[in-house]
């Protein structure tokens, strides 16, 4: 397939031609516009097949994407695999592989790993079977003919290895490199590593044969999604009223989807359909998220919680006195640059041994957080119970604080200590409780969506708190709070759940 990398010409995502109707940052919540669009107009809403299906589209074309970023860092380093050849007056004749780096390769095989995998959700054979249930056609049938001729010369090709007596094709060797070595435990992957260091050519082999594999799929996928978006092949749009959540108003343009919480943390699946956010809100909260990612514990838990960036890199931090850093999404670098007790080493009595960094994160602004908090519970009920839920009034001073920062009476509440980091993000809120319980990497915080004083705290919720007021600056914040006693308003059940 010629051309492969030859993407069709477009505006944006989607094909359209986009220009900005207003100003992002002063743009006020027009109450006017929120009843016009509540009251004037019907608010239609795909159902949540459709949206499921829209958000499948439009997560396997990203990932696509993303994987074409460790693509580009390959060719500019030459992806082909080469001999070095040495040697000394009078000595022997010494040979060597080379392949690109082995960081960027690895780079490329994990984020490919969500589009080659079987039991991946976005497994790209069971993406072109959703494609083709849905448009049916001589057109589309020959786009299919070719991407799956291609495939099966790929798996054809390249050279088969024999490692422990098995003969690995590329396809196995690449699943072999992911499982055993990238993603798999620290004691399977070291074992597996000594195991290949016995042999350093056979090692370097299976790893080349492996991205090659990656890369040649790579190129064809891309083609694929790039073919059937510009000969418009895939499912239609469900129709949708262009109604933003945050900012109540119908005006501007809807050419983006957004992410609940930032996909930079890792929410792959908590997706807001277009037209449910308007580009100049999305490029509003972009800016706050990116500031709050800079901050502890997000700065530290995405490092840790995270398998890549979206840029198709392991995430990485550098800190004032401190730099961590993944090579691969199982082994972490911590590299310190001074100060006596920038890291501490404790060996606990199971012994497990745990280090503690201090100095990481820049300065805490409890306002950004919650207005990152709210905007996330907000998308969230918005997924759960529609439109019309988030856009009724007893969340204008909620989305009015998400948005612009407009101090409220309300609060954030953050556990004074954390576990481990996990991978999980998870969204509960209470109908008859003004405030979200959100889950981000282990770490649970409390923020009011209402102008009311939080009750006690939910079960489970540690026991000492931080409390921040919204409606003070940074500087007058941090006091802490009692939060022993009864749950959260004798026990209320949550509203809603939406985890990623």
């Amino acid at each position: 397939m010629p051309g492969m990398y030859r993407a069709p010409k477009m505006a944006d995502s989607e094909g359209r031609q986009v220009a900005s109707a207003h100003p992002t940052t002063e743009r006020q919540i027009s109450k006017g516009a929120r009843r016009a669009g509540l009251k004037g107009m019907a608010v239609h809403d795909p159902t949540p097949d459709e949206r499921n299906e829209e958000i499948l589209q439009y997560r396997f074309r990203n990932q696509i994407l993303i994987g074409l970023n460790p693509v580009k860092r390959i060719a500019k380093e030459g992806e082909s695999l080469g001999v070095n050849l040495s040697w000394k007056e009078g000595g022997p004749l010494v040979s060597s592989l080379r392949h690109p780096d082995e960081q960027t390769m690895a780079e490329l095989m994990v984020v490919m790993g969500d589009l080659l995998r079987p039991e991946s959700d976005l497994y790209y054979e069971r993406v072109v079977e959703f494609v083709r249930k849905r448009v049916p056609g001589q057109q589309l049938e020959e786009v299919l003919r070719r991407f799956e001729n291609a495939v099966n010369g790929i798996n054809r090709g390249g050279m088969n290895l024999t490692v422990d007596g098995q003969a690995l094709t590329p396809r196995e060797a690449y699943l072999r490199i992911l499982t055993s070595i990238l993603e798999a435990d620290d004691t399977k992957a070291l074992e597996e590593e000594q195991k290949l260091a016995g042999n350093p050519p056979l090692r370097d082999m299976l790893w080349f044969s492996g991205y090659s594999y990656c890369l040649d799929m790579h190129r064809a996928l891309f083609w694929l999604s790039s073919t059937l978006l510009k000969q418009r092949l895939l499912p239609k749009e469900a129709p949708r009223t262009e109604l933003c959540i945050y900012c109540a108003s119908a005006d501007g343009t809807f050419t983006t989807r957004e992410h609940s919480l930032p996909e930079s943390l890792g929410n792959s699946h908590s997706i807001l359909p277009r037209g449910w956010v308007c580009d100049d809100c999305q490029s509003a909260f972009s800016a706050i998220e990116g500031e709050v990612l800079k901050m502890a514990p997000f700065a530290v838990t995405r490092i840790l919680a995270t398998r890549y960036t979206k840029e198709g890199r392991f995430p990485s931090g550098r800190f004032s006195k401190v730099h961590i850093r993944k090579t691969r999404p199982n082994r972490l670098v911590v590299e310190v640059y001074g100060g006596k007790r920038t890291i501490i080493h404790t060996d606990e009595p199971n012994g497990v041994s745990s280090l503690k960094l201090r100095g990481l994160g820049g300065r805490f602004d409890h306002v950004k957080v919650a207005r990152m908090l709210i905007k996330g519970a907000l998308g969230a009920i918005a997924l759960e119970r529609g439109r019309k839920e988030v856009l009724a009034s007893k969340y204008d001073v909620a989305r009015r604080f998400a948005l612009h920062g407009k101090p409220f009476a309300g609060r954030l509440v953050l556990p004074a200590e954390t576990g481990p980091p996990q991978r999980i993000m998870r969204i509960k809120w209470w109908d008859d409780l003004p405030a979200a319980l959100i889950n981000i990497h282990g770490v649970e915080m409390l923020v009011s969506l209402n102008p009311h004083e939080l009750p006690d705290l939910p079960d489970g919720f540690e026991h000492r708190a931080k409390v921040f007021e919204l409606d003070q600056p940074v500087e007058c914040v941090n006091q802490e709070r009692d939060a022993s006693g009864p749950s959260a308003g004798g026990g209320e059940q949550p509203g809603g759940e939406v985890s990623s």
